[in-house]
This record gives C-alpha cells, structure tokens and sequence, in this order.
C-alpha cells in the first residue's frame, strides 16, 4: 500500500542549527499517527518539509508517493499552529475562501459556529477558531489530514468532538498525521512517533514508547545547574515540572531522555543514558546548534516578541529585530514558531485563565458579585509578571486586530462566568458596561498611570468601583 505521508531521511538545517536530522516515517490510508515531542523538538519543521512549505536540506518528504506539488497539494486537509484563518474575514467567508480553492461547496456552519457566520474570525474565542479552522480544512474531503496541535485552546467537549472527527475521516479512508501534547489524545492515535532535538528516537504504541524507562529527579541549590550538568555529560533531556523549596531557590526537575519523555539509567545502575548518547569517553557527539536549555530560549524569544509588539506594533517589528533583542539566530524563530504570526499568538497566549479567576465570583451571592469581581480583577494586575502582559497584549492591541480579539475576550471570558447565572433582564448589555469600566480602570491605572488612580490602594479601589459594578450587575439601567 503506497504511503500517502512519507519522510526519508528527512534533514532541514538553519545555518548550523539543525531542526530535523535524518528523520523516517510513513502515515498510510486509514490510519491515525501521533507526531509527539516536546516543544522545539522538530515537529512543526518536519510537518512544513512534508506539505512542500519548507524545503529539505537533504533527504526526501513525499506527499501521495512524490514531492509536494499543487497537485498532490489539492487532496490535502491542513491546519497549522497558527489555523491560517484570515482574521479580517467573516467564519463563512473563511469558509467560502478555502471552498473556491478545493473546488468544493463551503461547508455549514454547525454547533457553536452555527451562529457565528458573520462574526469576524478575530472576534471568535480561540476554542471557535480552532473548530473553524478544522472544518476549513475538512470540506473538500481530503485523503490526507494534517493537524498540527489542532486541539490546544479547546474544550473537552469541543476535543472530544473533534476527535470523533478524526476518527471518521480515517474510517473513510484518510491518512492522518497530527501533533499533540495531550497523552489521553495520543492513545486514540493507531502509532505513535516521537520527536526529541529533531530526531525520531521511539516508535510504537504508548506501551512500547515508555516500556522500560525511569524517571529521575535532578535537585541542585541552583536551577540553572540542573539543566547544566546533563548537557556537559552529553545526555538531553526535557523536564516535567519543577518546584521552590521554603526558603531558597531551589529546584528540583525530573531529568528525561528522547524514549517517552523520560531519563533511563544504564544496565550498571549509573548516570541516565540517551540513547545513541556516548559515556564520557567516548567520543564527542557532534554540536548541534542549539542554545542550552530549549524552554528559556523560546521563554526568551516570547518575551522579546511581546516587548517589541508592545513598543514597535506588530508591523514595524521584524523577526530579525526580535531574535536580536533575544540574543538568538532568526532560524530559531523559524523553528519555533514557523512564521510571524505563529510567534504572536503564541506570545498572545494568557498567563492566567480568566474564566477560573472568575469562578469563586461566580459562585458567590449575587449581591456580592460587584465587590469580588473588582478585587479579582485588581488582584491579578497587581501581580508585576500578569500586569506586564496584559499591558504588552493592551499596546499590541492597538496596532494588530488578533490581539484586540484576543484582549476583548480575556475581558468577555472573566465577566461571563459571573454573569451567566443571573435572573436579570439585557445580560449583554450589563456584561458590556462591566468589561467598559475594568477596561477603563487598566487604561487609567496601569498603561497612562494618572497619579489620581494610580495612587489609590487596592481596597479603596474596590471600595469605590465594587457599588457601579455590582449597579451594572443587578440593578437597573433605565
């Protein structure tokens, strides 16, 4: 049976970093494939080669049994990262669009999109954009399907949903390849692939992934040592978690190998082994380019990203201004994020869940809701690292329309919640007044900072803004 997704050998490079090295794998009709590995391990840019987006340094990536083409191309379902929706163009619209490419009838709008066909895409809720995007790339029933972490953001309903989805196109027929960080997604997967520092290093089901593995917690006065030492003694790794002990800073981080995410030690009981990893005389392996410690430097490329469209606008700051603020090569941009706009919604992502901060609001006496929703809101802005995001996403907002829908949603998604269970008469309007004054307070307080506001304590503020928001809440408008 010929392999509708293949890669052979498959090798892309950035300058001397290199992103996917010597890679093989197939996805044949009718099965599901989960592509897992942590973030910047090479999925993204492996995916990118086998769709014909991202030229191979060497190596072959066949799409229907030959390179990438139009072609081939037009029996292909994709959704990226970054959804490749166009935010300024309506759900059906969008719909429409990709329709007229494949040739097809648009799709109906079902469920929770069923009456969000003349909303525009950067006014949905990501978990909307998501569902939006999947159906986008499902309409013109394609026999390869592509999904690049096409759950994140979602539901569990909505997962479950989309998932059934999956199903159904690989019972018809279709070869599926998609990413996921989710492991109770990956058991659905017919064969799993897993990914780490660009090589495919396990294969199998989930028993035969993690089948013999260990885990190892590393602890050390200082964090950063953690991540040290088992890079000088040439073994990657990926930790799991970490925590703070009372009274100083240290940390303590499960070590891990490629194989399932964990660190295993050898037959003799010493130090954990990579596997393909040499002891430390044997001989070196070969620099692979990348900066030490894979999740600061995309922490750090975030934090630069969301500096320089706060300072700049998301025009005006180049990927190359970015990755020098950074103190990284452009390639890794590349690598992480695949494009611009993949950088900024990833660096448009919350620090917090507005819904969850809401919910003990949500749950208390009406009567009492003005009050507590307006120390909440304080609460989480007094906090210096949520205040410089939320200030960041606030002058992004202003020049790019995904981060004003992304801003308008934060703010819709923390009053729903205490909204929703209210006997009152205009719900909409009452949530529109509320997210008017705390827009108003973030402006006044945090971004122009007027002495009259910025000067005033937490209480007093919840003081003297808790009786209109609990007006708007309960009382009357008229």
């Amino acid at each position: 049976m010929t392999a509708l997704l293949e890669a052979r050998a498959l090798t892309r490079t950035f300058g001397h970093f290199t992103a996917v090295d010597g890679v093989n794998f197939h996805v044949a009709p009718g099965e599901v494939v989960g592509l897992l590995g942590a973030n910047g391990a090479g999925k993204t840019t492996a995916i990118r080669m086998l769709l014909g987006l991202l030229r191979p340094s060497s190596g072959e990536a066949l799409l229907d049994g030959s390179p990438p083409n139009r072609e081939s191309r037009r029996r292909l379902g994709y959704v990226p990262q970054s959804l490749g929706l166009y935010s300024e163009l309506t759900a059906l619209e969008n719909l429409a669009f990709a329709a007229q490419a494949f040739g097809c009838p648009p799709a109906t709008l079902e469920g929770p999109l069923a009456d969000q066909g003349d909303t525009l895409v950067a006014a949905l809720p990501l978990g909307l954009r998501r569902q939006l995007a999947f159906l986008c790339a499902l309409q013109h029933t394609p026999a390869v399907l592509v999904l690049d972490e096409p759950t994140s953001g979602v539901g569990p309903l909505a997962r479950t949903h989309l998932w059934d989805r999956i199903r159904e196109e690989a019972v018809r027929g279709a070869g599926v390849l998609v990413t996921t960080h989710y492991m109770q997604e990956a058991r659905q997967c017919d064969r799993l692939l897993l990914m780490s520092d660009g090589r495919l290093v396990a294969t199998g089901r989930e028993a035969d992934i993690v089948d013999g593995t260990r885990t190892v917690s590393v602890t050390a006065p200082d964090w950063s040592r953690t991540f040290q030492a088992p890079r000088r003694g040439r073994v990657h790794g990926h930790t799991r978690g970490s925590r703070r002990a009372r009274g100083g800073s240290r940390r303590r981080a499960p070590a891990s190998d490629a194989r399932g995410g964990r660190a295993r030690r050898d037959p003799h009981g010493r130090r954990p082994l990579h596997r393909g990893a040499h002891d430390r005389t044997g001989p070196r392996m070969r620099p692979r380019g990348r900066r030490p410690g894979e999740e600061d430097t995309r922490a750090q490329i975030l934090a630069s990203a969301r500096r320089l469209f706060a300072e700049q606008g998301y025009e005006r700051a180049s990927m190359r201004a970015i990755a020098r603020d950074a103190g990284v090569d452009p390639s890794l941009i590349v690598h992480y994020f695949g494009t611009k706009h993949g950088l900024l919604v990833e660096a448009l992502q919350l620090p917090l869940d507005p819904a969850a901060l809401m919910a003990r609001v949500a749950e208390a006496p009406p009567g009492e809701r003005g009050e507590l929703f307006v120390r909440a809101f304080v609460a989480a802005w007094e906090q210096p690292q949520v205040r410089e995001h939320f200030l960041a996403l606030l002058r992004t907002a202003a020049s790019h329309e995904t981060a004003r829908g992304v801003l308008q949603h934060a703010l819709h998604d923390s009053i729903q919640p205490v909204v929703a269970e209210l006997a009152v008469d205009q719900p909409a309007r009452r949530s529109a007044l509320v997210m008017s004054q705390m827009a108003g307070l973030a402006l006044t307080r945090y971004f122009l900072r007027m002495p009259e506001v910025e000067q005033l304590r937490p209480e007093q503020l919840v003081s003297d803004l808790g009786p209109t928001v609990q007006r708007y809440l309960t009382g009357p408008l008229d």
